[in-house]
């Protein structure tokens, strides 16, 4: 892929300086967004089950529009509609599974793979992407993990646990003249919600995690809550969607913010078909959004 793996984005090297190579929160969104999308349609929308069994962010490619593809299905299970879920009682004499730091501690006592499993992993790299720090860091040891100190700080202090280089978005914000205030409010509104989405899905209890499919929706709410800045009266993203905006004549009387969410999700639907499309055969059902959008950039 151009842009390589997402390890090198969020981990510099030595000799490296921020400016030289960093994501911003709105790609960070996007990426988390890309993953989220495509361990849904592992689990829940092809034909069987599917367990990636090794997420990571050297794991996770990004390609000239850094767009995120998931890669390295070396440890992949396909499960039966049975063994989607988990029980307390499955276990294998295979051995452990996937990267330290990024394995839940059930498959350390022996359990089978399951979807709750990747869920965690996902958990965990979310939280990577927002503190910048690696499960694996010096500073997570006696008991301590990635999910504590995440949870110590959750959800006052969130702003003191963030990656470095966010906070220096913040300042670059304030030279180009926009309001310091109100990124700030969106900013932690936003980062609280991607912290409660990884804190949740790196619950120790597989049966207190997420499923992927309840995370993509929860991480769209995220994502509409730092770039779309509506009204909170207006609702969350999954009410906004039952006006289907696309196919009313309420556009002359509804809020500007409205007509921003709407291209959006065009963009939105658009990276989700691009990052599935190269790893999957997906079935012939494009929205009509993720077309129009196709359409036009080839124009």
């Amino acid at each position: 892929m151009p842009n390589g793996s997402m390890e090198k984005w969020l981990h510099l090297n030595v000799d490296e300086q921020p400016q030289q190579r960093s994501l911003n929160l709105t790609q960070r969104l996007n990426i988390a967004i890309d993953v989220a999308s495509a361990l849904d349609y592992l689990h829940h929308h092809s034909q069987t089950p599917i367990v990636h069994r090794d997420l990571k962010p050297s794991n996770v490619l990004l390609d000239d529009d850094m767009v995120a593809h998931v890669g390295d299905f070396g440890l992949t299970r396909f499960l039966s509609e049975a063994a989607e879920g988990f029980s307390q009682n499955q276990t294998t004499t295979s051995g452990i599974k996937g990267s330290t730091g990024y394995i839940p501690q059930e498959y350390g006592m022996g359990g089978k793979a399951s979807t709750y499993g990747d869920v965690y992993s996902y958990g965990i790299l979310l939280l990577e992407m927002v503190t910048g720090k690696r499960p694996t860091d010096d500073m997570f040891k006696d008991n301590q993990s990635l999910h504590h100190f995440a949870k110590s700080t959750f959800s006052e202090q969130v702003m003191e646990i963030i990656d470095p280089r966010l906070q220096l978005e913040d300042a670059e914000a304030i030279q180009d003249g926009e309001n310091h205030y109100n990124l700030r409010i969106r900013m932690h509104d936003c980062l609280v919600s991607l912290v409660s989405v990884g804190l949740s899905c790196s619950a120790e209890s597989p049966k207190g995690r997420m499923k992927m499919k309840d995370v993509v929706i929860e991480m769209d709410i995220s994502f509409n809550i730092f770039i779309s800045s509506l009204p909170p009266q207006l609702g969350n993203l999954e009410s906004l969607q039952q006006l289907n905006i696309s196919y009313n004549n309420f556009n002359n009387s509804l809020p500007l913010e409205l007509g921003k969410l709407a291209s959006l999700r065009l963009l939105r639907s658009w990276r989700r078909t691009k990052s599935l499309s190269n790893w999957f055969s997906l079935p012939k059902r494009a929205s009509p959004s993720a077309t129009l959008l196709a359409s036009f950039m080839t124009c």
